[in-house]
């Protein structure tokens, strides 16, 4: 089962692996399943897999099944683009974004920008605060933003504060991020690829991310 974007792999990165344990975080998964990602210096996933215990491939459908399924895609990209043209039809500039919830569904929201810059919101904000609304789980995530010179659309990395709104979802949330090495200037990286040294990690109890309880605390 392939998770994650194929990437090809710089052969004089030495492997990292990291090895996330489901249990903790608060989604009613079992104690068993673990997510091991394995990256190379440059940040690339080499190979990601849902592992056993024993180191087998596990099987059948759980919630944490369903994230690895789902990726920053096309789809999510083109859906974001719809909502921007939706929203502003004809704008040289404005930005955009869609999430996949843990049930397949999309939500999708707009930047708010306001005479005091204090007060914008990311067009991520929308669509994060509307599936905590629901207590769903926002699986994968993308934002895109067309600009002023630039022909066609520009996916942007998320932000600082959109990936602490997202982490409370846990370390496999996708997000697409810009990357040049890939023919469409874009591709999806689970939030610990994106943030491998999240600073909240100090805190974590028994594991290397928070728990969605520690997060709502």
């Amino acid at each position: 089962m392939r998770v994650g974007p194929r990437i090809k792999r710089n052969r004089a990165c030495a492997p990292i692996t990291y090895t996330v344990s489901c249990r903790g975080f608060g989604y009613g998964t079992r104690p068993s399943v673990v997510y091991r990602s394995v990256l190379d210096h440059c940040g690339c996933p080499v190979g990601e897999r849902l592992i056993s215990p024993s180191g087998t491939p596990r099987r059948g459908r759980d919630l944490w099944d369903t994230s690895w399924m789902m990726e920053a895609d096309q789809n999510l990209f083109d859906r974001a683009v719809d909502q921007m043209t939706l929203r502003w039809p004809g704008a040289s500039e404005a930005v955009a974004a869609a999430a996949y919830l843990d049930d397949g569904s999309i939500l999708t929201g707009v930047s708010l920008d306001n005479f005091n810059a204090a007060m914008n919101l990311c067009a991520e904000t929308g669509p994060i605060c509307e599936a905590y609304s629901q207590g769903r789980r926002i699986v994968a995530s993308i934002c895109v933003s067309r600009e002023p010179g630039r022909d066609g659309f520009t996916v942007l990395s998320p932000c600082g504060a959109c990936q602490e709104r997202l982490a409370i979802w846990g370390p496999t949330v996708e997000v697409g991020v810009s990357d040049a090495s890939s023919s469409s200037g874009w591709s999806s990286r689970p939030l610990l690829a994106v943030n491998p040294y999240y600073w909240a990690a100090a805190f974590a109890e028994d594991d290397v991310w928070p728990s969605a309880a520690q997060h709502g605390s």
